[in-house]
């Protein structure tokens, strides 16, 4: 299955529409880009991140600190990560955000350690995880379900998710005074 690029723009815009209503004005740091100085412009110096990829949910938490240690002594800047939604959302309308599914955690754990980072909600997961992150359960009682494309039972279990997930990252934006700096489906 191929995701149109029409799915992936109503996602990207969906999450674009909800992080932008969250945003809160009046912080002191930003991120943002400065098309005059071609660059982005962390809190309006110019500034260059260096990524490495780096998933929580692949992790025992307890190790989270080590390797974000690491990836910081190589020398990156940033770290990204996928937001699975089946490790998320294992069972309809049933959220977890504990143990390895702890996302805010280790947001926290990257900003003590200096880490800026780039959050990857999907829905999709290019990173060879089971059914690309998207949760059994969609195809439970919709066998012919229609993921990956700008299918309306889709769409709305998308909207959903992205409801109960955005909102709860709000306070780890640059922005709100956090770390992550960029959203990327």
């Amino acid at each position: 299955m191929i995701m149109t690029l029409q799915t992936r723009f109503l996602a990207r815009l969906l999450a674009l529409v909800i992080l932008s209503v969250l945003y809160s004005k009046g912080t002191t740091q930003t991120f943002t880009i400065d098309y005059q100085r071609d660059c982005y412009a962390k809190d309006g110096e110019c500034y260059r991140y260096i990524a490495g990829e780096m998933h929580y949910f692949r992790i025992p938490a307890h190790y989270w600190e080590d390797r974000l240690l690491k990836l910081r002594a190589a020398g990156f800047t940033t770290v990204q990560t996928y937001i699975p939604w089946n490790v998320h959302v294992p069972a309809e309308d049933t959220y977890s955000f504990e143990g390895i599914a702890n996302v805010y955690s280790y947001l926290e754990t990257a900003w003590s350690l200096g880490l800026t980072v780039i959050v990857r909600p999907g829905p999709f997961l290019a990173t060879e995880w089971d059914y690309g992150g998207f949760p059994a359960w969609l195809l439970k009682d919709r066998p012919t379900l229609d993921v990956r494309r700008n299918e309306t039972m889709f769409m709305k279990e998308v909207k959903k998710w992205y409801s109960k997930l955005l909102p709860t990252l709000k306070p780890y934006l640059y922005s709100s005074g956090g770390p992550i700096i960029a959203v990327q489906d």
